[in-house]
């Protein structure tokens, strides 16, 4: 199968939620392809300090950093992974953080 998914609700220090992330990942490129985006975007977005913030506009714009970061990351890859390059990759993450929902 080519597509995958991860669903991951991570806590806080408190012990309470502080997000949780839904993804499913479309493998136009292939399975690696997929693959490799489930097992390393959600790392990319929460690298970015102002992930944290609350702001609605900054928790975008670590998500949008965090997907063109995987992206440089898979180019790296290519020849060592194969990722078939053929149609389009489809992803869609759902982000629930403080009852505010997130779509992309």
């Amino acid at each position: 199968m080519e597509d995958h998914n991860s669903i991951q609700f991570v806590k806080n220090e408190e012990g309470g939620y502080e997000f949780a992330y839904f993804g499913i990942f479309d493998g136009h490129g292939g399975s690696e392809a997929s693959k490799y985006v489930r097992d390393h975007l959600l790392a990319q977005i929460k690298k970015y300090d102002y992930f944290w913030d609350g702001d609605d506009d900054q928790i975008l714009a670590a998500i949008r950093n965090g997907f063109l970061d995987t992206q440089e990351l898979m180019w790296k890859e290519v020849g060592k992974i194969h990722f078939e390059l053929r149609g389009h990759h489809g992803i869609f993450i759902d982000y629930i953080i403080s009852w505010r929902i997130f779509f992309l």
